[in-house]
């Protein structure tokens, strides 16, 4: 977990990265949002 200006930065020099933002939410986005961040590792995990 990054501050959003580093995770931007370094996913502008990343080739294939794709970046996830969670609205309203810090270090507890996996607790806020955890049907969709759930739902996102299990994204990554398939590929």
């Amino acid at each position: 977990m990054l501050p959003a200006n580093n995770a931007y930065a370094m996913f502008k020099e990343l080739s294939n990265a794709q970046m996830v933002l969670y609205p309203d939410s810090g270090h507890g986005a996996l607790f806020q949002h955890h049907e969709t961040f759930v739902s996102h590792v299990r994204t990554f995990l398939e590929r």
